[in-house]
Parts: C-alpha cells; sequence; structure tokens
C-alpha cells in the first residue's frame, strides 16, 4: 500500500513538472523512472514476488528524500556569483590529444575481443569470459583510464554534435568509444548512455537557441536553430537507423521481450527486499560509505599501499566487498525468474548507515545533483554538461546501484570534476 502511495505522489508531482516543461532536470529523469518503475511493480506481474513493509519503507524515504533534497538547493542562495557574466575558452586541441592517447591505451584490448568476434564468439560470450575471468581485460590501464574516459568522451562528442559541429573528430571519437565500447563487451547500457547525452544536448540547444561560434571559441554565437538542425540532418538521421536496427534485432532475439523488460524495471524492487531483510548481504554491521562511495575508499587504499599500508583488511571495507560481491549472484525474483546485480541505489545507501543512510545520502544526492544542474542552465558549457551527463547516468541507473561503487563510473565523475573542467577549460570573468 506504501508504494501504491508514493507512486500517486510521483505522479502529482510528474505532472507537476511536466506543465513546467523542464524536461532536462535531473529530477524529471528521476521522477519519470521511479514512477515507472513503483506502477509496473504494483501490478504484479509473471509472479513478482511480494516485498515486505520495511522494503516499502526504505524506497519510499529514499525517493522522497531524493526529492526533498533537490529542492533544497536554492540557486539564488548558493550561485550568487552567477550574476557575473563569464565566458570560456575549452583548449580543444588538447582534448583531442588525450582522446588519441585514450585510443591507443585501449587498442590492445579492443584488438583482442575483436579477434575473438572474428573467431566465431558472440557478444554475449565474451561478455562472459570476461565475467570469469578467462580473458585478459586490459589490467589497470583499462579499469583507471580507459573505461572512465569512454563515459567522458561520449558526452563530448553529444555536445559537439549540437554545439560545436565543426569539431568533427571529437564526434567521431564519441561515438567510436561507443562502438567499441559494445563490441568489446556486449555493453548494451553504453547505448543507452550515449542516447542519454545526445537527446539532452539536442534539449539544451532548443532551450538555448545558440551553437558555439566556430570561429571564436570566446563566445556564444546566436542562431536560426532550424538551420542548424538541417545542416546537421545526416547525423540525426544517422543515429535513428543505427538505433531502430539495434531495436529491432534486440527484440527478435528475445521473444518475451515485454515480459523480460518488465522485470529489468521492477526486478530490482524485490532485490532491495532482500538485501534489506535478510543477513546473506549485510552480516557485519554497516559500512559507513564503503559501499556506496567504493570508489574512493579503492583510491584511498590504493594510495597507501604505495606506502607499504594494507589498509583493505578492515572490517568495514570487507564488509563493503562481501556486500557487492553477494549482490551480483543471480537469485529468484519470481518462481521462475532469476535476476542480481539491480538492487537500487537505496539498498547501497542502508547498507551504509541504515534508514539515516537512507534518508541522508538520498537527499544530499539530490542537493547535487540540482547543484550541477543550475549551473549547466545558466552556462551551457562542455565542462559542466560532462558531469550533468554522469549525474543523469547516476539518476536514471540509480535502479541498479549508486554508480560511485562502480570503479569505472566513479572514476568517471572524479576526473570530470577535479582534471577536465580545470586541464581544458579556462575561465575568464568579463564585464
Amino acid at each position: 500500500m506504501l508504494l501504491i502511495i508514493t507512486a500517486f505522489m510521483l505522479l502529482l508531482f510528474y505532472s507537476f513538472l511536466v506543465l513546467k516543461k523542464d524536461f532536462k532536470s535531473p529530477i524529471f529523469i528521476f521522477t519519470s523512472v521511479w514512477f515507472l518503475i513503483l506502477t509496473l511493480y504494483t501490478l504484479k506481474l509473471f509472479g513478482i514476488y511480494s516485498v515486505e513493509f520495511k522494503t516499502e519503507v526504505v524506497l519510499s524515504l529514499g525517493i522522497l528524500s531524493f526529492i526533498l533534497g533537490y529542492y533544497l538547493y536554492l540557486p539564488s542562495y548558493f550561485n550568487n556569483n552567477l550574476t557575473t557574466t563569464k565566458s570560456y575558452i575549452i583548449h580543444y586541441g588538447n582534448i583531442r590529444l588525450l582522446a588519441i592517447i585514450i585510443l591507443l591505451l585501449g587498442l590492445s584490448f579492443y584488438k583482442q575481443q575483436f579477434m575473438s568476434l572474428l573467431e566465431g564468439r558472440t557478444l554475449d560470450e565474451n561478455k562472459i569470459l570476461l565475467v570469469l575471468g578467462k580473458v585478459d581485460s586490459g589490467g589497470a590501464i583499462m579499469q583507471y583510464i580507459v573505461r572512465p574516459f569512454e563515459h567522458i568522451f561520449i558526452a563530448i562528442s553529444a555536445f559537439c554534435i549540437f554545439h560545436k559541429p565543426g569539431e568533427k573528430f571529437l564526434i567521431f571519437s564519441g561515438l567510436l568509444f561507443t562502438i567499441l565500447r559494445f563490441l568489446s563487451n556486449g555493453s548494451k547500457i553504453i547505448i543507452v548512455y550515449f542516447v542519454m547525452c545526445l537527446v539532452f544536448s539536442y534539449l539544451f540547444a532548443i532551450s538555448k537557441n545558440i551553437v558555439w561560434n566556430s570561429e571564436n571559441f570566446d563566445s556564444f554565437s546566436y542562431v536560426n536553430f532550424n538551420k542548424f538542425v538541417k545542416v546537421n540532418r545526416k547525423y540525426l538521421i544517422f543515429f535513428v537507423i543505427a538505433i531502430s536496427i539495434f531495436l529491432i534485432i534486440y527484440m527478435k532475439k528475445n521473444v518475451s521481450f515485454l515480459e523480460s523488460l518488465y522485470f529489468y524495471l521492477t526486478g530490482s524492487v524485490v532485490m532491495l527486499d532482500k538485501t534489506v531483510n535478510t543477513t546473506y548481504y549485510l552480516n557485519s554491521g554497516y559500512t559507513y560509505t564503503a559501499t556506496s562511495l567504493y570508489t574512493l575508499w579503492h583510491i584511498f587504499y590504493e594510495f597507501l599501499s604505495f606506502f607499504g599500508l594494507d589498509g583493505k583488511n578492515n572490517s568495514v571495507f570487507q564488509n563493503a566487498l562481501s556486500f557487492i560481491e553477494r549482490t551480483s549472484y543471480t537469485t529468484y525474483v519470481s518462481d521462475y525468474k532469476t535476476y542480481n546485480a539491480f538492487v537500487t541505489m537505496f539498498a547501497q545507501f542502508y547498507a551504509d548507515f541504515g534508514y539515516f543512510g537512507v534518508i541522508g545520502m538520498s537527499g544530499s544526492f539530490g542537493f547535487f545533483a540540482n547543484r550541477v544542474y543550475n549551473r549547466l542552465f545558466n552556462y551551457v558549457t562542455l565542462d559542466y554538461f560532462i558531469i550533468y551527463c554522469i549525474i543523469l547516468y547516476y539518476v536514471y541507473y540509480g535502479m541498479v546501484r549508486f554508480q560511485m561503487s562502480s570503479l569505472p563510473w566513479g572514476l568517471s565523475l572524479l576526473y570530470s570534476l577535479f582534471l577536465i573542467r580545470f586541464v581544458f577549460t579556462m575561465r575568464i570573468k568579463i564585464k
């Protein structure tokens, strides 16, 4: 019953957001995703298991806390400095050079995977071999450098298509990284991420009715957007055709597509139920951010290892590793359907601090998401667009986990916050 009430509240709130027509905001994505998940789950189709009341409380608290935290961010209070006009110089030459370096670093891994495909293995077989450790996964270079920057360059490509169409190389590099990622490990999620970046780049271009001046990187150029779309029509046509072909092939391959889609969206509710109501997943106390912020803990302990210190053996971190590992194991979400990994970000917040974690960390995430969005809304710049795309991915795939617990996605956010913004972008205040 509590989930039905929460779904109804989300419907009312969703209607309010639709009337505002702000379809680019993280809160719109968040509300849309969780309204869909809760509505579908309450239908109880295909014999999906029921959940306990405690699970409904955790889920409802997490959703409402994110929304509350989102609106606790007050742009007029936190962004007084945005009244000053700013100009941005983007060092696209350096970004192009970095794209080449990243491609070269991942070349041996890509080559290995392509050779495997040529030998007759399917994408799914290659993915299984990677998960089982039967083939070389590329080691630290892929994990710490190539994978995180793939996400960054996909966002750069989507930005350039509608805001900097003259950067053909960067547009191509993002498309190339998407294709390479898909073919190397069968990741369908990377295609979803690329589509997401592309759609929101387009929406920002419409809302601002601007593109970057190809002759002067220091200023904006206001143009007729309809003319701009005509110039880039070939990109849009290619995109629509490619996505259509992919969906047709995927649906033909999966006869029970609707059933699979239903469990894909709703199975996380049952997985959340299992994680918060059994001791199998969390049997040694709370993990105090080591689960949801695993990337930060991992980097800290790797840093300590350079000095001969081994901090990973502490009970909190080991408990977090156990939680993450055990949620990857398959379990039943109906009498015949197995499921794994999708535990929702609220399960990880609960693993960290219980109910306090669900409320506090959900609210903090909502606050940060709104901060990023408001900065981008005022100044549509490449650096903030990258952060925005990664945050949107965190919001959308919050039904899976909090993505800071995934090393490649965690590093993508850290790199975009503390590297890309300051190395490749120079801010100049002007009167």
